[in-house]
């Protein structure tokens, strides 16, 4: 019975492992890195009114970020930073499977995206304004999600599973062979060096499946770069004086909440839409020199043409903004949240261009116009997104 002890067990483990074939991948990859061509925009930033497109397309980021702006004609870079806290601690480092059954609400909850960024900006006036920003965005829809696309990996690579399932068995034999049966030194040697072969074409099989995963899941994000996507957003902008951090005097804060969604049009064109609502509330210095809170209601709404490809991408757009927050009072250089990088009217143009597969610069030419269609500014924005992988 001990003669046949191996072979029994080769059997049963063989079985064993082409029953479960689909397992071995779902259970040794880690899934943090498949979506990497999603580089979006800072919801922070796009709060603030200081990126290329006021109209950003949505986006679902799985890494942590770091982003720069460089608005109007002075070289002043802002910075931003960006985190998915519940991927990083729920869904990053474990198994696909889990996430393909998760509920609607923890895929959606996965998505959340926090940033925080500052800004330093002049009005109209050549006066300079610091604000803050603090902003979350969840993705509530995406048509094409290459994480729940089981079919996109299961059948990437049939013999893989088969493969590996016999290199475990023969491992697990040669480990008992060894145990049970009296070899020279040079046979043991010799079977050593085969497990140990073995063991080595096993780690490198999965590396290259690992790889072969990543290469499907980003051509698949590249044919689908166009899917629909709605995201809500809700963020918070602080007004600021002081030359120290730690002596930061608050002049007006505003909270905005936005929803944001994207239609493609074959396979070249994308069509964005936004519309946000944001409550300002800001300090107003009267004659007499006593302050004065004011409280007001933006409505803001857009619409973006994108063409191109993953790679490079032109677009314009118009934004129409309105509400009885957008009176501006040039005698006061307290109410400063009013000017929120709002106007009446703004078109923009430009691009986008991703630089492999963690960088993305994005580039756009705003006018701005008032209620009666006069120019009332040209500014050039320059965004730089990196992710830290």
């Amino acid at each position: 019975m001990k003669r046949f002890a191996p072979l029994l067990f080769l059997a049963f483990f063989g079985c064993h492992q082409f029953l479960n074939a689909q397992d071995i991948y779902y259970d040794d990859f880690n899934i943090g890195r498949i979506a990497e061509n999603n580089i979006g925009i800072s919801p922070a930033f796009d709060l603030m009114g200081v990126t290329p497109s006021q109209v950003i397309k949505p986006t679902t980021s799985r890494e942590f970020r770091v982003d720069w702006s460089f608005r109007s004609f002075q070289v002043k870079p802002n910075l931003d930073l960006q985190v998915q806290p519940i991927w990083e601690i729920v869904y990053n480092r474990t198994s696909l499977r889990k996430y393909q059954q998760a509920s609607y609400f923890m895929k959606c909850l996965s998505t959340l995206d926090i940033s925080a960024g500052t800004i330093s900006v002049q009005d109209a006036a050549y006066n300079d304004i610091q604000r803050l920003s603090v902003a979350a965005k969840i993705n509530l829809f995406q048509e094409n999600d290459p994480l729940q696309n089981q079919r996109l990996f299961r059948t990437m690579d049939k013999d893989y599973h088969l493969e590996q399932s016999e290199r475990i068995a023969r491992i697990n034999y040669l480990n008992l062979f060894m145990k049970q049966t009296k070899r020279t030194k040079k046979e043991k040697s010799e079977l050593i060096t085969e497990r140990d072969s073995l063991e080595m074409e096993y780690d490198e099989a999965v590396c290259n499946q690992k790889e072969q995963i990543r290469d499907v899941a980003n051509s698949f994000t590249k044919k689908y770069w166009n899917s629909a996507q709605v995201d809500l957003a809700f963020g918070k902008i602080y007004t600021y004086d002081g030359p120290r951090l730690d002596s930061l005097n608050l002049q007006g804060q505003a909270q905005a909440v936005w929803l944001n969604a994207c239609l493609g049009i074959g396979r070249r064109f994308l069509i964005s839409g936004m519309a946000r609502y944001t409550f300002v509330i800001a300090e107003k210095m009267l004659l007499e020199g006593q302050k004065q809170m004011q409280k007001g209601n933006i409505f803001s709404g857009g619409l973006n043409v994108r063409y191109g490809k993953p790679k490079f991408i032109a677009f314009a757009e118009g934004v129409c903004s309105g509400g009885n927050g957008m009176k501006n009072a040039p005698e006061s250089k307290v109410n400063k949240l009013n000017q929120l990088g709002v106007a009446r009217l703004s078109i923009s143009y430009g691009g986008e261009w991703k630089m492999g597969r963690n960088a993305m610069i994005s580039f756009g030419l705003r006018t701005d116009y008032s209620a009666n269609l006069k120019l009332e500014s040209l500014i050039p924005v320059i965004g730089v997104s990196c992710m830290m992988r």
